[in-house]
């Protein structure tokens, strides 16, 4: 080999290995790109995540809420309806007694 062919493989090798080297830098450009897009986007994720929850902490809290309210009802239509069969049970006898030709008491 002589030394044309030497210097022509060593140049050939060192533009390679320049081409390698700038290709390398861009991958690893890349590389960090991506790292900080997926990083950013985890973050975001993580803060949905964390609204979803708070969320539905305060969804379960208003039913519960809800949910007292409506026994808190329940209980006052059934002290109600047992007034008012009460009252239908006086007025009833009021009524049968007035038919039968007593006296109301």
């Amino acid at each position: 080999m002589t030394n044309e062919e030497l210097q022509g493989k060593i140049e050939f090798i060192i533009h390679h290995q320049a081409r390698f080297s700038s290709d390398l830098d861009r991958v690893k450009d890349l590389i960090t790109q991506l790292a900080v897009a997926g990083r950013d986007r985890f973050a975001d994720h993580d803060r949905q995540i964390a609204a979803l929850v708070d969320s539905q902490i305060k969804s379960e809290e208003r039913m519960a809420k809800v949910e007292e309210t409506l026994k808190r009802i329940a209980e006052a239509q059934e002290h109600g309806d047992k007034r008012l069969n009460a009252l239908i049970e006086i007025v009833d006898r009021w009524i049968r007694e007035r038919r039968n030709g007593g006296s109301p008491t």
